[in-house]
């Protein structure tokens, strides 16, 4: 293609030099028909918002009495990881003072019930974030995590150091 051939195509698709091509009348029809048929359509299908004095449903009086159960599992659950806590900052005062094998072995076993007490209080964060009455699947896995944690604490509390 030679250069004067090339600057006539240029031209043709862009309007005249450097100014924007302008449309024909057909062209600026469609375009003012395309948006009359959108305005038509969401006037015929209008867009509702959800009324803002609709009745809230009454819970039934079930629902707050699961609730406060769930409650006081919670309450007592961390009750006794607060208990579990202490005596686990117990066992890391004491593994300052400690020395050699001793010392050894009670980190270790220090590691094992942190890692347990990290376990029951994960789970009891799945068990807060669950709603209805679905809390009480996870109830049985919160109690079997804790009673091996405890289990583990009386065994460590029982073994000399």
């Amino acid at each position: 293609m030679s250069r004067a051939s090339f600057s006539v195509s240029l031209q043709s698709s862009a309007g005249v030099a450097g100014r924007p091509r302008r449309h024909s009348m057909a062209q600026r029809g469609c375009r003012i028909g395309s948006v009359a048929v959108l305005l038509l359509f969401f006037a015929a299908f209008p867009v509702r918002a959800a009324p803002q004095d609709a009745p809230v449903p009454a819970r039934p009086a079930a629902d707050s009495s699961t609730r406060k159960e769930r409650d006081d599992f919670v309450n007592g659950v961390e009750k006794e990881l607060a208990a579990a806590r202490e005596r686990l900052d117990s066992m890391k005062r004491d593994i300052r003072h400690a020395s050699g094998k001793a010392r050894t072995d009670m980190q270790s076993a220090l590691h094992s019930l942190e890692r347990q007490h990290r376990a029951v209080r994960g789970k009891l964060s799945r068990l807060k974030a669950t709603a209805g009455d679905k809390w009480m699947s996870l109830k049985e896995g919160v109690q079997t995590e804790l009673e091996r944690l405890k289990q583990s604490l009386r065994k460590r509390d029982s073994t000399p150091s």
